[in-house]
C-alpha cells in the first residue's frame, strides 16, 4: 500500500469531520475484522495499486462474510490503477477508486 495514499485519505476524512482509525500499513484482514467487531467500524478503506491489493480486498470481504460481519461495514478501495473491469469484479460498496470520490461518498453515508 501507499503511505501517501493512506495519509491523503485520512486527511480528507478528518477535514470533513469523519472520525477515523488508522490501522497502519500492510494490515492483515484480521485487524480490520477486529476493528469492525470491537469498535463498530462502519467503513473499511483499502489503499492499493496492484492485483495483490485487489486480492486483499477479495480476501477481506470473504473473511468478513465467513465471520458474519460483512453486512456491518462498507468496503472501498482507493488509489488503484486497476482496470475498470477488475474494479467492477471486486466486492466494493462504492465502485469508484478515486480517493476524493471515495471520501465524499463516505462523508455522505456517514451523515445518514
Amino acid at each position: 500500500t501507499s503511505a501517501i495514499g493512506k495519509n491523503y485519505m485520512m486527511m480528507l476524512l478528518r477535514a470533513w469531520g469523519v472520525p477515523t482509525l488508522d490501522l497502519g500499513m500492510d494490515v492483515p484482514a484480521e485487524a480490520f475484522l477486529q476493528a469492525v467487531e470491537e469498535r463498530g467500524i462502519r467503513f473499511a478503506v483499502c489503499v492499493g495499486f496492484s492485483a495483490a491489493d485487489a486480492e486483499f480486498v477479495r480476501s477481506l470481504h470473504q473473511k468478513a462474510s465467513e465471520h458474519g460481519i460483512r453486512k456491518y461495514f462498507k468496503l472501498m478501495l482507493c488509489g488503484a490503477t486497476l482496470s475498470g473491469e477488475t474494479l467492477a469484479q471486486l466486492p466494493l460498496d462504492f465502485p469508484d477508486n478515486r480517493a476524493a470520490a471515495v471520501a465524499e461518498w463516505m462523508v455522505d453515508a456517514w451523515k445518514r
